[in-house]
């Protein structure tokens, strides 16, 4: 608007601490001042530089009285802080402007903008209004906000309440009562109400030192910072807090928002029996999440009645977008699931279900962190039952039955969790299709360039693809992360890949050292139509677990697991496999098995096994390495027995001769075995770290994920 604000300053007023413009010398008045602690206020003043009235309201009723822009808000006089307790509802194109610092005597004041923001504890229940048609000509600048206290029913408490508007808010603080009789049902710090003919949104901003704060306070139902329902919200670098709730607590709930922006900022949830940090439903097209830490359950849960269930960053209940409809973005966000405890609670740093397609982007290393939880243990010494880093599912919170997630994870760090869950994963991508055709797809669209580990616990697998067919290419799984913890009788995967028609290229994928250590878990799955979903596995470098100077706790060392569906009596192929190193460490004890490819039972084989190099250094009953388990039955310890199996070629045997395994450097050396023993069929332009393949050019690649320079 003319004479609005710019870059910090009033126009028309002061920046930097100057003198604020007025009525001075016979001058036509161009704002309303409002100082209720100065000498001579009232509301029978004209709102002059020099003759105040002492109200916001009454400021607001003289600047739609008069045509005038602005009204200057002091928040100190004489050096002394005041504040306002009344019922404030902002006019449509008259601003409000804190944070302004009197002196003088009265009817010779001077008025500089150089004051701690101004302070008002709003009296209504739904605190500082923004009416229907607000637009974005209407600021209100450098306050502090106290809501007005429960009262003896409760109800629905807010700091900010924008009704079908579009305000800009900036440099501001909300924050609980300060005295409260009884409590909320619901604590809200903004809350946001749009509507089917709602134009533009509201944005929220911090001030040019720092960010806005906002804390919800408590509620017997919910606490939620900031409550979005039917409207498009812009916010950059405000920190959002709720606090403790029976139900529901969250930093940000977003309910059909689509096109709605998040900068900067913290976004944290308090104790409830579900928090969120961050949380997104239905309509979501266009949504981005950027540059934002979100936690869900921060605290240790209460011993008696632990939070269930804690997200960093949630997404749920998505329809499809519209033609020309922008999938939601996160991207560059440090989200963690929270502390969790008890039967069926779960903590996952970033989810998409129930039919959100979330493109989890990092831009940088280390700028996007997915994590389940930072802490074990719970209720009554009860840990999380289930840590995820990142969830693509189409179960979703309140439809059990949903529909397919199709995120996409790029360039992100996800990890499962601390110890004490008895399960841990992080990623899962969990699919429809065990009742679809061969056509479907499940969730997740693309898996690239990323960093996943499980974390700690006892069931633990670092990627988990399930009746789903993404693309898993060049990620770096269960190495290069949070290292595993194994709880007791620990069990580890890498890769457990279940009815899937996946590409799975150029990755480095590393059980574990647990009990139980496998690298890839294979489970074949028939579709509704009959088919078997067969994935492709190229140039991946796949480890059981490395073998060390010491001695191991390994009891079941494998490479690779392929699996039957149970009770299929029919010849099912396995996938097709090239070029991949495939290693299974060492295993020690009575019963013990080290093998590097195992066919768990008759029936299930490999379309194509061709040009891989095994290696199973040894270990367990008997001491012979076996390179690969046929059928079931049939243990082969030489490349020439594994060249004679149906579809089988060009396989090797021997050390592939890592750089340094034991410190997670699965690079080749010169020497290795693995170098230009590859065929390039289907072979990747580049290897893992996207350096040229093969290397040198019109050579044979290598085998493994790593391409020799």
């Amino acid at each position: 608007m003319a004479g609005g604000v710019a870059g910090g300053a009033v126009a028309g007023g002061t920046a930097g601490g100057a003198v604020a413009g007025g009525s001075a010398g016979g001058a036509a008045q161009t704002d309303v001042y409002v100082c209720g602690s100065c000498p001579g206020a009232s509301m029978s003043n004209p709102g002059t530089q020099n003759r105040p009235v002492d109200t916001i309201s009454r400021g607001i009723q003289l600047a739609v009285m008069n045509n005038l822009g602005r009204v200057f808000v002091a928040s100190r006089y004489g050096g002394v802080i005041m504040s306002y307790s009344e019922d404030v509802t902002v006019a449509e194109g008259h601003s409000l402007d804190g944070r302004w610092s009197v002196t003088g005597t009265n009817g010779n004041f001077t008025w500089a903008r150089s004051a701690p923001r101004t302070q008002l504890r709003n009296t209504a229940a739904s605190g500082l209004k923004f009416p229907p048609g607000i637009t974005g000509a209407t600021v209100v600048d450098g306050f502090s906000i106290t809501k007005a206290g429960a009262g003896l029913m409760g109800g629905r408490i807010a700091g900010i309440t924008v009704n079908a508007g579009a305000p800009l808010v900036r440099d501001f603080d909300i924050d609980a009562p300060a005295i409260s009789i009884g409590s909320a049902t619901d604590a809200i710090g903004i809350d946001v109400i749009g509507s089917s003919t709602s134009i533009g949104g509201p944005s929220f901003q911090g001030g040019n030192t720092g960010p806005s704060t906002v804390t919800a306070g408590t509620g017997t139902t919910s606490s939620i910072a900031l409550a979005v329902a039917a409207h498009r919200v812009t916010v950059n670098n405000v920190d959002l807090t709720g606090e403790g709730a029976g139900q529901l607590s969250a930093g940000v709930v977003l309910v059909n928002g689509s096109g709605s922006t998040f900068n900067r900022g913290t976004y944290t949830a308090g104790a409830a029996a579900t928090c969120a940090g961050f949380s997104a439903t239905g309509e979501s097209g266009g949504v981005r999440v950027e540059g934002v830490t979100a936690t869900g359950c921060p605290r240790v849960p209460n011993i008696l009645n632990p939070p269930r269930f804690g997200a960093g960053v949630l997404f749920d209940g998505c329809p499809p977008l519209g033609v020309g409809g922008a999938a939601p973005i996160v991207r560059n966000v440090i989200a963690t699931g929270g502390v969790v405890g008890g039967s069926n609670s779960l903590a996952v740093g970033g989810a998409s279900t129930d039919g959100c397609g979330v493109r989890f982007e990092g831009t940088t290393p280390g700028a996007a962190v997915f994590t389940g939880t930072t802490q074990g243990g719970g209720g009554l010494g009860a840990g999380p039952e289930t840590t995820i880093g990142i969830a693509c599912s189409f179960a979703g919170l309140r439809n059990q039955n949903g529909a397919d997630a199709r995120c996409s994870v790029a360039g992100v760090t996800a990890v499962g969790g601390a110890a004490g869950a008895t399960n841990s994963i992080g990623l899962l991508c969990d699919g429809t299709c065990a009742n679809q055709p061969g056509s479907c797809r499940g969730s997740c669209e693309e898996v690239v360039n990323n960093t996943f580990s499980a974390g700690s616990g006892v069931s633990m697998v670092h990627v988990l693809v399930r009746h789903s067919s993404p693309g898993v290419r060049q990620n770096f799984i269960g190495a290069g992360s949070t290292a595993v913890t194994c709880g007791n009788n620990a069990a580890v995967s890498g890769l457990t890949i279940q009815g899937s028609a996946s590409t799975v290229v150029n990755n480095l994928i590393v059980a574990g050292q647990c009990l139980t250590s496998i690298g890839v878990a294979h489970v074949l799955a028939l579709r509704s139509d009959g088919s078997t979903p067969s994935p492709t596995f190229h140039s991946n470098t796949i480890v059981s677990h490395p073998v060390t100077g010491g001695g191991t706790s390994v009891l079941t060392s494998l490479g690779v697991n392929l699996t039957g569906p149970a009770g299929s009596a029919s010849a099912l192929v396995g996938g097709s496999w090239r070029n991949n190193i495939i290693f299974a460490g060492s295993s020690q004890g009575a019963g013990s098995r080290s093998i590097a490819f195992r066919e768990d039972g008759p029936g299930v084989d490999p379309s194509f096994l061709t040009n891989n190099l095994f290696f199973a250094p040894g270990g367990g009953t008997p001491t012979t390495p076996a390179l690969y388990f046929d059928e079931g039955a049939t243990t082969l310890t030489t490349a020439m027995a594994v060249n004679l199996l149906m579809g089988a070629a060009g396989n090797l045997a021997g050390d592939p001769r890592f750089q340094n395994a034991g410190n997670g450097n699965y690079s080749l050396d010169g020497n290795s075995p693995a170098r230009e023993a590859g065929t390039t069929m289907g072979a990747p332009a580049q290897d893992l770290i996207r350096a040229p393949r093969p290397n040198p050019t019109n050579t044979p690649p290598d085998i493994g994920c790593y391409e020799v320079p």
